[in-house]
């Protein structure tokens, strides 16, 4: 693991206690065992089973699942919340934002443990759309907020961001645009549009001529609109700490990405960046015979553990 930092070396303990309480839903019913394969639709109120202990030590507590929509631009977006039964009053929350599949189960590897550890977790689907999208997304990231602000039990205080790829160009953005985030974690995320795009033009053509159509025109013919979604932008009004993680083997979104984004910040004068490469894992996290998963789940945990 390679890491690069301003702050202090940060260990994997245990997030704070939060005392017991009793959640509330929207569902009552618990139908299924927080299965990562059940689809949305058929998604009532789900359980993740509780009272055991994470191979870090970490409590693992019982979890409520529940879909839900919140309202963004006109339009009614799709999430599932996450809540601690064990949580009580005050609770740190975040939302989490999914990639370009806009798959937010296919996120439960992260959404569930961060619940099993406390926080109210809102995963987040976006509004339709398959054309310039990024400016909308950071909308729907921080109307994700508003929504959990009036969820019981939430500290709005302290509210953190999590994204993937497309979310987590989004985070960034929206981190430097909302004073309600408190911190940030982006993963694998495009961090400047224009070198991204222009650099697959040769290496994966077919992908460069998806990727024009969805931003709707290239970087020479509409630069305004690249710079206008690109993160490293908006480098020196991001206020909050800030964690980038990145699989060292990504080839999607290559590891120059998040180091040009932690070199942008470190400039602006952000206190609190840290950047940890992930040998070994690619754009999804996977790795032979498998998943970084709790690498990554342990890296982010304990970031927001010491910045919420």
């Amino acid at each position: 693991m390679v890491t690069a930092t301003r702050n202090r070396t940060l260990g994997l303990g245990m997030v704070h206690e939060i005392g017991t309480g009793v959640p509330t839903n929207t569902a009552e019913q618990l139908l299924v065992n927080g299965d990562p394969t059940t689809d949305l639709r058929d998604l009532r109120c789900a359980s993740a089973a509780a009272g055991a202990q994470s191979d870090t030590g970490v409590s693992i507590r019982a979890v409520s699942i529940a879909p839900v929509q919140f309202a963004s631009g006109g339009a009614a977006v799709e999430a599932i919340l996450y809540r601690c039964q064990a949580q009580g009053n005050d609770a740190p929350a975040l939302v989490i934002s999914t990639g370009a599949d806009r798959n937010i189960k296919g996120l439960e590897w992260l959404s569930l443990p961060l619940a099993q550890r406390g926080y109210m977790v809102l995963t987040q689907h976006y509004r339709e759309g398959e054309t310039r999208f990024h400016l909308r997304d950071e909308e729907d990231i921080q109307n994700a907020i508003s929504y959990l602000e009036q969820v019981s039990d939430v500290d709005a205080r302290r509210v953190g961001i999590v994204g993937h790829s497309r979310g987590g160009s989004a985070v960034l953005r929206a981190a430097a645009k909302d004073a309600r985030v408190r911190s940030t974690v982006a993963m694998n995320a495009p961090t400047d549009y224009a070198r991204w795009t222009r650099g697959i033009q040769h290496y994966a053509p077919g992908e460069y001529r998806s990727a024009i159509t969805r931003y709707g025109a290239t970087p020479d013919d509409d630069p305004h609109y690249y710079q206008a979604i690109s993160p490293i932008t908006y480098a020196g009004r991001i206020k909050t700490p800030v964690l980038l993680v990145q699989g060292g083997n990504d080839l999607r979104t290559p590891a120059d990405h998040a180091q040009w984004m932690y070199d942008a910040l470190v400039e602006a004068g952000n206190p609190r960046v840290r950047l940890e490469v992930l040998p070994g894992l690619g754009h999804a996290f996977e790795a032979d015979g498998g998943y970084g998963f709790e690498k990554v789940v342990a890296l982010v945990h304990q970031w927001f553990a010491d910045t919420l």
